[in-house]
């Protein structure tokens, strides 16, 4: 602990030099020197508040800055890293991203998986894989809460939540458009419009187009691979009829045609020789194994009565979506493992309903009512070409068909009392219950008796004995169930004081609950079930405005103590395949800090600086399959978690030039680094399995008359090439970092 607080120090005292300033929307004049910084209004406890009022770690990004990072034609991942301790990777493109906050999340990627760290949009979740993916445009913020926040969001927020704010409907006329390109014939077109349409009621209707060419050289083939098209939209209409009543209708929808995940083969075999390890080239059999396409929509309701004391809110949303991925996982000239994934049925339905106090005297409080459904039907098939039988069939493969139906309940509540106009205390308590059940059909096939030479290690592998099966030409398809039923109090308490007029302190204890989870493998352990993991979180922090609020700085120190910690293992058949198991580790701890500043050094210049540290360990005995030693067991407790880098850190500067008439010259640059990280449980044997820390940088400029602007940008300014995933499927292959992209801007707003 002694550590930890001289690494705070230290980190306080470069956070005074540097400052933060990406995520502050604006300034507010000030009567002398310097703007002060704008005050950030959150509602990560379902409440509008003031972010320095708020008793837990909450970062927070504005649409337009999420806009600018993103416009190479990023997805929601360019949160990484920019956000203390916030880490995202996805091993299916642009459609599954995976969040770990505070070095907990889930590499789990099966199409039916659960996260610990939840995605809200507009106050609903997004629980499948599918629905994760919506692009991330016209926003009015991005809210990161950190630790559990099962009391107000949920379960499953058992290492926190991610909240995108859409730009609601005003009376105004109001609008933007935004046109960028750049380099690989990159595109990204978004625009919104909105106003009053008389009669109480206003709407606002926005589209997101984003386009780029393959970039990525099969060098089989010659083609290249990579390109995507994705376009979103979303139309709001809400209708005020009075001061008490309001309701706001969304639709929202996206389709996706573009590459699930290139994996790029490295190393060298008896079969293979040296593969290409680099990002701008592949080495696939066949272009045709990485097609993606994925559509999603949606409807909400959102409303709200306010009574004289009370307000009554609910939210309804109904969600659906399809998905088809087709993938090369090992990224080699060998004959390719290639996973074929369908969701060809998903359909999601929530309920909430909250009454809350309305704001005035020293007790508040708010209770509700929730409800979540979920109806998924899922396919996959796998198949190794690598042995070819007499008659051109795979000479090992898989296919799964699967259905879960998953149900949530929850009753909630939370409760504040200002004991003093300093001093004040708050507690929540939630009662989840869950259900889910899991049908499969999976089967197998294998060479032919005649072709048995071409896969010596057939008849021995152990997985084939356990199975009772012996060689030949196809396995008969078998059938399996199974079903969960859990339920779990979770619990949060924190007490705040108000220093002075320019320093808030607060401590947090909390307990979230994630779910258990049952998956299939297809013909590897055909069902698999873990049992709901909890945590427990201990949290203080200080939150600062200094020198006329021209300093803004942030501190939160944690410790959480994780139980029955749901992880993915690997092991090794005989026959050289890897399967994929999902285990409960006996549990897991965590300590850490995030320091969050912003400066507004001059009337022009701002600058910024975010650093996140977490030291993760896995608690032991945990077992896993040694990979070294197939078969034999491997305790992994010491090890950190997956995923989990010990730093991030993220650096901004932003200069404005005026240059008279509503006219002006704009500079700006933002870097970000992320650690070393292990991709693996058994990384410690594995250092392939190990990522190797980095900065990516990026800048903008250009020039502002009134309401219009024309810059120049660049994303990953040097070019880094690192990996942020690895796999061993058929062999070692990895996932790296988006290229160097460069391009001009124009946009306007009105």
């Amino acid at each position: 602990m002694m550590r930890l607080m001289r690494v705070t120090t230290a980190a306080a005292l470069v956070a005074l030099v540097a400052g933060e300033g990406a995520v502050v929307a604006g300034a507010a004049e000030t009567a002398d020197g310097p703007p002060a910084l704008e005050e950030i209004v959150v509602t990560a406890q379902k409440r509008t508040e003031d972010l320095q009022q708020v008793p837990l770690s909450v970062s927070v990004m504005n649409g337009d800055d999420m806009r600018g990072l993103a416009v190479s034609g990023d997805d929601i991942r360019v949160l990484s890293g920019r956000v203390a301790n916030l880490n995202a990777e996805s091993t299916f493109g642009r459609v599954y991203p995976r969040f770990y906050i505070r070095g907990l999340g889930n590499e789990d990627f099966t199409l039916n998986a659960s996260q610990p760290v939840a995605l809200y949009y507009d106050d609903v979740v997004l629980e499948n894989p599918v629905l994760k993916g919506m692009p991330a445009f016209d926003l009015e913020r991005v809210e990161v809460l950190r630790g559990p926040q099962g009391t107000l969001w949920g379960k499953n927020t058992t290492a926190g939540a991610v909240h995108l704010v859409s730009r609601k409907p005003t009376d105004a006329t109001e609008g933007y458009a935004d046109v960028t390109y750049g380099n690989f014939s990159s595109y990204t077109a978004e625009s919104a419009v909105g106003g009053s349409l008389g009669d109480g009621l206003a709407a606002r209707a926005s589209v997101l187009y984003q386009h780029r060419d393959p970039w990525v050289r099969n060098e089989v083939t010659g083609n290249k691979l990579d390109g995507y098209d994705d376009v979103a939209a979303r139309v709001q209409v809400q209708w005020k009829p009075g001061e008490r009543f309001t309701a706001l209708v969304q639709a929202f929808g996206r389709s996706l045609d573009g590459t699930s995940t290139l994996f790029h083969g490295a190393g060298s075999d008896a079969t293979v020789g040296v593969l290409p390890f680099d990002k701008y080239d592949i080495a696939e059999e066949s272009d045709n194994n990485n097609r993606q396409k994925v559509t999603t929509r949606g409807v909400t309701l959102n409303a709200a009565y306010e009574f004289d004391d009370v307000t009554l809110t609910s939210i309804t949303a109904w969600l659906t979506g399809s998905m088809f991925s087709v993938g090369d996982v090992d990224g080699s000239p060998r004959p390719a493992l290639v996973n074929a994934s369908d969701v060809d049925g998903l359909t999601q339905v929530t309920q909430e309903l909250r009454l809350a106090s309305n704001p005035g005297g020293p007790f508040g409080w708010q209770g509700g009512l929730y409800y979540f459904s979920e109806d998924l039907d899922y396919w996959n098939t796998t198949a190794n070409n690598t042995f070819q039988t007499a008659d051109g069939m795979p000479g090992f493969g898989a296919y799964q068909r699967a259905r879960q139906r998953s149900h949530s309940g929850a009753a909630f509540g939370q409760a504040n009392y200002a004991l003093t106009e300093r001093l004040t205390l708050a507690a929540g308590l939630r009662y989840t219950v869950d259900a889910v059940d899991f049908w499969q059909d999976s089967s197998s096939f294998t060479p032919k008796p005649t072709d048995l030479a071409a896969f010596p290690n057939f008849a021995t592998d152990p997985f084939y004995k356990v199975a009772g099966r012996g060689p030949g030409p196809w396995f008969l398809p078998r059938f399996s169930s199974t079903d969960g039923r859990w339920g779990k109090f979770t619990y949060d308490g924190s007490v705040a004081y108000r220093l002075d007029e320019q320093v808030n302190l607060y401590a947090r204890v909390a307990e979230g609950y994630h779910a258990g989870v049952i998956t299939g493998q297809a013909m590897f352990d055909p069902l698999q079930k873990a049992d709901p993991e909890t945590v427990t979180s201990y949290e203080a922090g200080v939150k600062g405005d200094f020198f006329g609020r021209r300093l803004r700085t942030d501190l939160s120190v944690f410790h959480y103590v994780y139980r029955n910690q749901q992880l993915v293992a690997y092991s090794t058949l005989a026959a050289g395949q890897e399967i994929i198991r999902l285990i409960n580790a006996k549990g897991g701890i965590g300590t850490g800090l995030e320091l969050e500043t912003k400066l507004q050094v001059t009337d022009g210049l701002l600058l910024g600086a975010n650093l996140g540290f977490v030291k993760t360990e896995i608690q032991g005995p945990t077992e896993v399959d040694d990979p070294r030693n197939p078969g034999h067991p491997l305790d992994i407790a010491g090890q950190p978690f997956p995923f989990a880098p010990r730093w991030t850190a993220s650096l901004t500067a932003n200069y404005t030039y005026p240059l008279g008439g509503g006219r002006e010259l704009f500079l700006g640059t933002d870097w970000t680094y992320r650690g070393d990280e292990n991709f693996q449980l058994t990384s410690f044997v594995q250092p392939q399995f190990q990522g190797q820390g980095y900065w990516e940088g990026g800048a903008r400029a250009g020039y502002r008359f009134g309401r219009t602007q024309v810059a120049a940008w660049v994303r990953n300014i040097t070019d880094a090439s690192v990996l942020t995933s690895a796999v061993n499927v058929n062999g070692y292959a990895g996932v790296f970092t988006n290229p160097r992209t460069y391009g001009v801007e124009l946009s306007t707003h009105f």
